[in-house]
């Protein structure tokens, strides 16, 4: 075997080197956080994220009444993520609303910021991992407030509250 057959051969052996995971590589799964308490049992409020067969991130946020007896969730948005590396996109259609579209401007280990590419609100999306067990999610609205929400993976036992959407 002739010199670049062998160097053809252990180029097709390497991997790809793999850096460590971004913000949202760290999204896959249900997140929920308990608002507040009402008479029919506790508020829950909830993002769910599963990745594609094509890669895409696709969520779905739901906001309701969470029984042992069964759940009345309603959703609220429905949350799209697609592209690569910087040219990532993410698509929110609010329950009743129009479509936003957002472009990634920021991705690190511990934080993914998204912000819209023309009129709509919420302006900017945050996603933060704090810690393995923590998700902070903050809304820049059009009109210079925010809402955040903190959210903890599903059966922990002390479910994250105060995710009612003020500011903390």
């Amino acid at each position: 075997m002739g010199m670049l057959s062998l160097i053809a051969l252990a180029l097709q052996a390497a991997q790809p080197v793999s850096g460590p995971p971004g913000a949202l590589d760290l999204l896959a799964g249900e997140w929920i956080c308990r608002a507040e308490w009402m008479a029919g049992g506790p508020v829950w409020r909830s993002e769910s994220w599963r990745r594609e067969s094509d890669g895409r991130l696709t969520g779905t946020i739901r906001r309701g009444l969470r029984r042992a007896g069964g759940d009345d969730m309603a959703v609220e948005a429905e949350l799209v993520i697609s592209g690569r590396g910087r040219s990532l996109r993410l698509t929110y259609r609010p329950a009743g609303g129009g479509q936003v579209r957002y472009r990634l401007v920021r991705d690190t280990q511990q934080e993914a910021v998204f912000e819209s590419t023309g009129n709509g609100s919420p302006r900017i999306i945050t996603y933060r991992h704090v810690g393995f067990r923590r998700l902070d999610v903050m809304h820049a609205l059009t009109d210079g407030s925010s809402r955040r929400w903190s959210y903890q993976p599903p059966g922990m036992h002390t479910p994250a509250i105060d995710c009612d959407g003020r500011r903390r």
